[in-house]
C-alpha cells in the first residue's frame, strides 16, 4: 500500500504505534493505520457491528502497508462532525443517528458477554494518581453505588466518548475505544458531557463549551432512550441519569493534571476537580446533580 497519494490528517493516539489517519485525494475515503494485532481486530469488529445495525462507515478494504503496519479503508462519514455544525441546524439528524446507535446496542445478537472493568474504563486509577488530595474512599463509595444501581440495565457495547464530535452525517466514528458497560453511559455522554467544558476558554473569556442541549433537545434524547428500552422490556434509563453522570465526572478529571500554576490547563484541572467534588457531595447525599451549577462550583481561577 502506497500512502504517498493520501493526505495525512492526524495521529490516531498518543504514541507512534497507535498509527495515523489519512484522507483520499477526492475526500471520499479515510485510511487508518496501526499495529496489525490491534487494527485488524478493530476492523473486524466494526464490520460485524455495522452488520448488526450500528451506523458506522463501511469498511471497503483491509490490508498491510508493510510488514509491520496494517491499514483499513472506510468510506468518509462527512466533512464535519455535528460538534462543528450548529445543533439548531443538525440536531434531529444527529438524534436519528443516535437512535440507530442506541437501538443497535440492544440487539440481542450482538452484545458483550461480560462487562469491562468499570474503574479502568473511567480511568479511576489515573484520577487517584494525579489527585492524591482527593478522598479515595469517598470516590470508591460513589463508584460502587453507581455500579450496583446501573447493573439492572442491559450490558452493551458503549462508545465511551459519544459526543457530537464523534457523530457525523455518515455515521459514528472512533468506536475503537469501546467498552462493555450498561446501556445509558453513551446517552449521558451525548446529553451532558459538554457541561464539563463549561469553564472559561484559553483566552479567559466565555467558556470552552462548544454546543448545548436546550430543554427540548434534552427531553427528546432522554425520551428516545427510555422508549427504546421500554419497547424491549427493560427498565427505564431516566432514574439512572446521575449514576452515569458521576462516572463521567470522574472520567472528565483524568489526564488533566497540569502543574504550571496560573495557566489555562492548570485552571481547567482545578475547575474539574471542584466540579467532581460537588458531584460526589450531591450523589452521596442522594441529591440531584445540577450541571447548571458547574460554572459556579468550579469557581474558575479561585
Amino acid at each position: 500500500m502506497d500512502l504517498s497519494a493520501w493526505e495525512y490528517l492526524r495521529p490516531r493516539g498518543f504514541e507512534p504505534k497507535d498509527g495515523a489517519i489519512y484522507r483520499s485525494p477526492d475526500g471520499q475515503f479515510v485510511l487508518r493505520t496501526g499495529e496489525p494485532g490491534r487494527l485488524h481486530p478493530e476492523a473486524e469488529f466494526a464490520q460485524q457491528a455495522r452488520g448488526h445495525g450500528y451506523p458506522l462507515p463501511e469498511i471497503t478494504e483491509v490490508g498491510m502497508v508493510d510488514d509491520e503496519v496494517a491499514y483499513f479503508i472506510e468510506r468518509s462519514a462527512g466533512e464535519r462532525t455535528f460538534g462543528n455544525i450548529n445543533l439548531e441546524d443538525g440536531f434531529w439528524e444527529m438524534l436519528e443517528i443516535a437512535r440507530q446507535f442506541f437501538r443497535a446496542q440492544l440487539n440481542p445478537e450482538f452484545r458483550p458477554s461480560a462487562a469491562d472493568d468499570l474503574r479502568e474504563a473511567i480511568k479511576l486509577p489515573v484520577v487517584f494518581e494525579e489527585n492524591p488530595d482527593l478522598d479515595a474512599g469517598w470516590i470508591e463509595e460513589a463508584v460502587s453505588r453507581s455500579e450496583s444501581r446501573i447493573a439492572e440495565l442491559p450490558l452493551v457495547y458503549c462508545h465511551g466518548d459519544f459526543t457530537p464530535f464523534n457523530i457525523m452525517p455518515g455515521g459514528v466514528i472512533d468506536f475503537e475505544h469501546r467498552l462493555a458497560a450498561p446501556f445509558g453511559y453513551d446517552v449521558v455522554t451525548l446529553i451532558r458531557y459538554q457541561r464539563f467544558w463549561d469553564h472559561p476558554g484559553p483566552n479567559g473569556e466565555a467558556n470552552a463549551r462548544r454546543y448545548e442541549f436546550d430543554l427540548d433537545k434534552y427531553v427528546g434524547a432522554v425520551k428516545l432512550a427510555d422508549l427504546i428500552l421500554e419497547e424491549l422490556g427493560y427498565p427505564k434509563f431516566t432514574p439512572h441519569f446521575d449514576d452515569f453522570l458521576i462516572l463521567k465526572a470522574i472520567w472528565a478529571l483524568a489526564k488533566t493534571r497540569f502543574d504550571e500554576v496560573g495557566t489555562y490547563k492548570y485552571h481547567r484541572w482545578q475547575w474539574r476537580k471542584r466540579v467532581l467534588i460537588y458531584c460526589l457531595e450531591q450523589y452521596l447525599a442522594g441529591e440531584a446533580i445540577n450541571t447548571i451549577m458547574f460554572p459556579a462550583v468550579g469557581s474558575f481561577g479561585s
